[in-house]
């Protein structure tokens, strides 16, 4: 005779909400929105493949180290817990980064997320009740034949009813923006209809290999997982035409201009719908003047300039906040210097700062050894502050802008800034390296980064001149 035995719900709750939420913890640590156009093919995927390896790693020793502790109380078979909350924990990331991009399609995550456990939990609580049930005698074969008891209408409605109501608020939350909301209706809509849908339970001789196997029946799901937190790092792709389409996919507001999403000049709303950015403008400076140098026979030997020239910077300084890759058209444009400016976020989400300056002639990077940035540092706040240099070629759409590497100011550097010290003046230097030869160029970026403790507001750095040097 087989006793009737369920482990209790807490023995399977407690473990899971245990794992998950650490699972959480480190993936909110670990992963972060990279930089527009900053991810290769390779990193993506590998960027991919780390952070859901991670989060189900996290998951699963989290409920080692609970059944472990409180192993006298927990009476569900380890194994198979592991699997479910690893399988669970494998969309951790996915949430994670979608809620950083602020998309809202964060609102359905938690619903993949909540799907494992409870269909677990319902395995675990009604199948052990059922697990003699294979053991056919002439004794319970009398039971083949008796009437079931007829439920009441009510009660068997009563799942359909909480499922419905539930689903269609989650889609009123959803279109009145409330992501946070959405989601949690969707998470409780997900549960009542994993947990009133019939199991199917074998019988079979060898039934117990048969259950063993359908516990890692979800076997894809980690693959699942992957393939659409690739899709959510996929916007960050070098690849402009590609990142632009996800971008707007991904958007809280897909709309967007396609033409400017061929031309890698997205114009999407920020995330809070209230920051546009902020373009400021240098005062115009007087220039040397810059040949292109055409093709030639001997680039090695005609191609370089014999002095350094000198381009004093008149371009622009953009301030704006990610996901945008730029200001809104509808961005404030003023005339001013970015050392005397205070351009500070609205909200949460850090201030992106980038200096452009057009050059006016397409040159060839054999045309110097490397590119001296002149700046001057105003800014007195504590956190280093590091300077990245992009040459970007603005007639070839498709090809990536170049970067010669990240160096960091060296007056950022310092512990404890004077709040009256006065602004440093200072040169760096960023060689080009030898692989980026025979390369043109008609615009350099620069990309002013500040620490992420002091990343909402806009770094006090001005541009001065830029020197090509031979």
């Amino acid at each position: 005779m087989t006793e009737d035995f369920s482990p209790a719900p807490a023995s399977i709750i407690i473990p899971a909400v245990g794992g998950l939420l650490f699972a959480g913890v480190v993936v909110g640590f670990v992963c972060h929105v990279p930089s527009p156009y900053s991810l290769s093919s390779i990193c993506l995927i590998g960027s991919t493949g780390v952070y859901v390896a991670l989060s189900m790693t996290a998951g699963s020793l989290a409920v080692w180290f609970i059944h472990a502790i409180f192993r006298e109380h927990i009476t569900v078979a380890l194994r198979p817990l592991l699997w479910c909350i690893a399988c669970s924990a494998a969309w951790m990331p996915l949430w994670c980064l979608l809620l950083k991009e602020n998309s809202i399609w964060s609102a359905f995550i938690p619903s993949l997320i909540i799907a494992s456990p409870a269909r677990f939990l319902k395995k675990q609580s009604y199948g052990t009740k059922h697990q003699g049930a294979g053991d056919f005698d002439q004794a319970n074969t009398q039971q083949l034949f008796q009437a079931l008891e007829s439920s009441s209408l009510f009660r068997s409605m009563i799942p359909a009813v909480l499922a419905s109501v539930a689903f269609q608020a989650a889609l009123g939350a959803f279109a009145l923006d409330h992501s946070v909301m959405a989601a949690l209706l969707f998470a409780v809509c997900t549960t009542v209809v994993v947990w009133s849908y019939p199991l199917r339970l074998r019988v079979q001789s060898g039934s117990r290999a048969r259950e063993s196997r359908s516990e890692r029946d979800p076997v894809f799901i980690p693959f699942f997982a992957i393939f659409l937190t690739a899709i959510a790092l996929t916007p960050f792709l070098r690849d402009v035409s590609v990142a632009g389409r996800f971008h707007s996919l991904l958007e809280a507001n897909p709309k967007a201009d396609r033409k400017s999403i061929r031309d890698g000049r997205l114009s999407l709303h920020s995330p809070s719908n209230s920051y546009s950015g902020v373009i400021l403008l240098a005062p115009p400076k007087v220039h040397q003047k810059l040949v292109s140098t055409p093709p030639m026979k001997h680039p090695k030997l005609m191609g370089r300039f014999i002095k350094p020239v000198i381009i004093p910077f008149d371009g622009a300084y953009w301030y704006f906040k990610h996901p945008d890759p730029r200001p809104e058209p509808d961005a404030r444009v003023v005339r001013g210097n970015p050392t005397k400016e205070n351009v500070r976020s609205t909200d949460w989400i850090p201030i992106s700062m980038e200096a452009h300056q057009y050059l006016g002639a397409s040159l060839n990077t054999d045309c110097c050894t490397e590119i001296r940035v002149a700046i001057q540092n105003a800014d007195n706040r504590s956190g280093t502050i590091s300077l990245e240099v992009l040459l970007k070629d603005t007639g070839a759409i498709r090809t990536p802008a170049q970067s010669l590497g990240s160096v960091v100011i060296p007056s950022s550097e310092a512990r404890r800034i004077a709040i009256n010290r006065p602004p440093v003046n200072e040169v760096l230097a960023f060689p080009i390296p030898a692989k980026v030869s025979e390369r043109r160029f008609d615009e350099i970026t620069v990309l002013i980064k500040p620490a992420k403790e002091r990343s909402l507001a806009g770094p006090q750095v001005a541009i001065q001149e830029f020197v090509l040097v031979p």
